[in-house]
Parts: C-alpha cells; sequence; structure tokens
C-alpha cells in the first residue's frame, strides 16, 4: 500500500485540482495498482475517473452508493459536489462511450423531482433505498456484468447519521454497514474494479471519529475482498 500524498481541491481552482487527481490516479493506474481516494467532496468521483478512463477496459462503469444522485446540470461556475455524474456523462459522450451508472440507496426525498427525471432520461439505473435488499450483492453484479471495468464510488451520507454524521448532508435514514459491505465484496469478486472513492467526510463535523473508522473499514475489508477473488 503506497500514500500517495494529499491534493487540496480549492473552491476557486477545482478543475485545476480534479486534473491534478486524474493524473495521479492514471499514473498509479499505469504503474498497476488499484486506487483508492479518500476524500472531500464528492467532486472527487469526476476527477478519479477521469484517470481511470485512459487504461480502462471499455465500457467503465460508475457503481455509487449514495443518497443522492449527483447529476446536477454544470453551472457556469464550474463542478461541485452535486455534479461529478455529469461530468463523467460528457467525458464520455465526447468518447461515444455509453454512459453506465447504478446508483444504490437513493433517497427519493434527498433528491428533487427533476433531478429524478433528469437521472432517468440519461439512462441511470436507479435503486431507491426502500427496494434494497439486505444483501445487495446480485444487484451489484448484475450492474457488473454489463461493464468491462468498475468505478466504485461511496458517499458517506448513504448512511444513517447516528452511524455516520461526518458528512456535508446528514440523513435520519440510509443504507446499513452491511449492505453496503455486501455490495462492495460482490464489487472486488467481479474482478474489475480500477479504483474505489470513499468520499464526504468531514472531520470538523465527525463525533467520535465515527464516519473516518466507517471509511477505514469499508476501504480495509474491499481490500481485503480483492485480495481474496
Amino acid at each position: 500500500i503506497i500514500d500517495l500524498g494529499d491534493i487540496h481541491l480549492g473552491t476557486d481552482r477545482l478543475y485545476d485540482g480534479l486534473l491534478e487527481l486524474s493524473r495521479l490516479a492514471e499514473s498509479a493506474r499505469r504503474a498497476g495498482y488499484t486506487t483508492i481516494v479518500i476524500g472531500g467532496g464528492h467532486d472527487v468521483a469526476a476527477g478519479h475517473y477521469l484517470g481511470l478512463h485512459g487504461s480502462a477496459r471499455k465500457p467503465l462503469g460508475v457503481l455509487n452508493f449514495d443518497a443522492h444522485l449527483d447529476l446536477r446540470p454544470l453551472p457556469n461556475t464550474g463542478p461541485n459536489s452535486g455534479t461529478p455524474f455529469t461530468l463523467i456523462s460528457i467525458l464520455n459522450a465526447e468518447c461515444g462511450e455509453p454512459f453506465l451508472y447504478r446508483c444504490i440507496g437513493v433517497q427519493a426525498t434527498a433528491n428533487t423531482n427533476a433531478l429524478l427525471e433528469r437521472a432517468e432520461s440519461m439512462g441511470t439505473e436507479i435503486e431507491y433505498l426502500e427496494d434494497c435488499p439486505e444483501d445487495l450483492s446480485a444487484a451489484v453484479t448484475g450492474f457488473s456484468e454489463s461493464c468491462s471495468s468498475l468505478h466504485v464510488t461511496v458517499d458517506l451520507d448513504a448512511f444513517p447519521s447516528y452511524v455516520s454524521p461526518g458528512v456535508s448532508a446528514p440523513g435520519v435514514d440510509g443504507l446499513s454497514y452491511r449492505q453496503v459491505l455486501s455490495g462492495l465484496r460482490a464489487a472486488a469478486r467481479s474482478g474489475k474494479v480500477l479504483g474505489l472513492d470513499i468520499a464526504e467526510c468531514n472531520p470538523t463535523y465527525d463525533a467520535d471519529g465515527r464516519t473516518a473508522k466507517l471509511g477505514a473499514r469499508l476501504i480495509a475489508e474491499f481490500i481485503f475482498a480483492s485480495q481474496a477473488q
């Protein structure tokens, strides 16, 4: 395991930061490493995906565990934590590639109707929280079979706030640790995962380091499952 350091994604230079992240991820991938990005706003997913894209077998699909779709239209002011998968869809369209995106744990109350309609029009595969089984293996395996490579991203606000308080949008409901763990293990077993994000941990609001410990445990379990496959 190699730590490649920190990248500071200030709001005044977010594009530059995402490009810096993409170059670092691409370099690590070409050296044969699976990349793990720990953040930070969910905007990191766009920079990470760009870094994975060049060396990935296509199509490269995105599997997101999240209460939010993060598919907002890209504003004139540039990207933000609500636009990473919009940026990815733009990249894929420019490359003539399909936009393969499955979001698991979506909460209707955490997304506008317009955003839900936009996601459906873009072909997003939405798994609503209330429809998620306790074991997400089948949902993840089904999606992975449609992809040649996978980018897996976990937004820590996918969990309820008593499990994951240190996020920008804490919620009263969410996926359980066991649900996400079953999905991560299934993704690892596919042998297609090029990179993993653990996003939106804010230490300022993280009671007892609870959110950071959750993210660390998910990373450890992903590594164990990847080594076992």
